[in-house]
């Protein structure tokens, strides 16, 4: 399997598709930002990391993020990392923030 990235971006709404066969350790930080996030995981030797908690993921998890906490996935091992995620703003929804 070969690596590859989809992303599509409109009106406040990005979809995207991530594969890698063999994932490096380090190659996602540590993040916030101001939409929603939807993820939906296929393959891979993850943690989930929001704020101060730890979720170990597993095949066919979803994992929703709300805006403003800081989170990432952590790749635990080599092995294939596969997943979708989307992000919208919260303004689609019709939530204004306070």
């Amino acid at each position: 399997m070969q690596n590859s990235y989809y992303l599509k971006i409109t009106q406040g709404l990005r979809a995207g598709h991530l594969c890698y066969a063999s994932p490096t350790i380090n190659m996602i930080s540590k993040h916030i930002h101001s939409e929603y996030e939807f993820l939906y995981i296929l393959n891979g030797d993850l943690t989930y990391i929001v704020e101060d908690k730890k979720y170990k993921l597993k095949k066919y998890d979803l994992v929703i993020t709300t805006p403003n906490q800081y989170h990432l996935i952590q790749i635990d091992s080599p092995a294939q990392y596969e997943r979708y995620n989307i992000l919208f703003d919260p303004k689609l929804l019709g939530i204004e923030e306070s």
